[in-house]
């Protein structure tokens, strides 16, 4: 991928590793238990609980609600979560209209 998209400046790339270091965190205490369909929605909730933070924490703009899928393993799940961190400001620009008073 293109490294000098905006997606690679080390302020989205440290937003991005806090909430996925947050939801590991959040998500380890699930390690062990039935891959069940109360579990794996237990496991959205409490994701997207940490995403709703984050948006009132300004760390995150907008998130899109998590799915917890059974995978190809039964002894495994997928979490997917879309976000949109927040951006920092890297350009101004400033319109100067001039005219003749």
């Amino acid at each position: 991928a293109d490294t000098s998209s905006v997606f690679f400046e080390e302020n989205i790339v440290r937003i991005v590793d806090t909430v996925r270091a947050q939801v590991q965190a959040k998500l380890d205490p699930f390690l062990g238990e039935p891959n069940l369909g109360r579990v794996r929605k237990t496991m959205a909730a409490e994701t997207d609980g940490i995403l709703e933070q984050d948006l009132k924490d300004e760390l995150i703009v907008a998130y899109l609600p998590t799915e917890v899928t059974e995978a190809g393993s039964p002894d495994t799940v997928n979490v997917n979560m879309v976000i949109k961190p927040t951006f920092a400001i890297n350009f101004i620009n400033v319109t100067l209209a001039i005219s003749r008073i």
